[in-house]
């Protein structure tokens, strides 16, 4: 299954992680509202299934696509670096300080359609 998932990125790297995003980020809500066991027929259904596919859109057209992206643009800057580990650090450190100054303009986003659906 991994090969045939390596083979997939390899041909279609762009939607291959995009569907993956949307997938995981939609099972992640889906796995969250689990907890809740709603009843059938339930308002909290119809709040959960559209929390999901909301999540879905966010995972196929943002999380996917931008992180993509991102890593080439990351590869681009370090392209004439040694393949060591402090250049592995100093990507995770670029990456996680553009991550937490990131966090203050989507995570305001992501929580407001989580709200809204519900």
């Amino acid at each position: 299954m991994l090969e045939s998932y390596n083979r997939l990125v390899a041909q279609a790297p762009l939607c291959t992680k995009a569907l993956t995003a949307a997938v995981l980020s939609s099972a992640s809500v889906m796995q969250w509202c689990t907890r809740d066991v709603p009843k059938k027929g339930n308002v909290t259904n119809a709040a959960h299934r559209t929390r999901a596919a909301k999540m879905f859109l966010f995972g196929l057209l943002w999380a996917g696509p931008s992180n993509h992206y991102w890593n080439i643009i990351i590869e681009h800057l370090f392209k004439d670096a040694k393949r060591t580990s402090r250049t592995a650090a100093k990507k995770v450190r670029l990456c996680q300080t553009l991550l937490l100054l990131s966090c203050a303009s989507v995570q305001p986003i992501q929580s407001t359609s989580s709200i809204a659906s519900e």
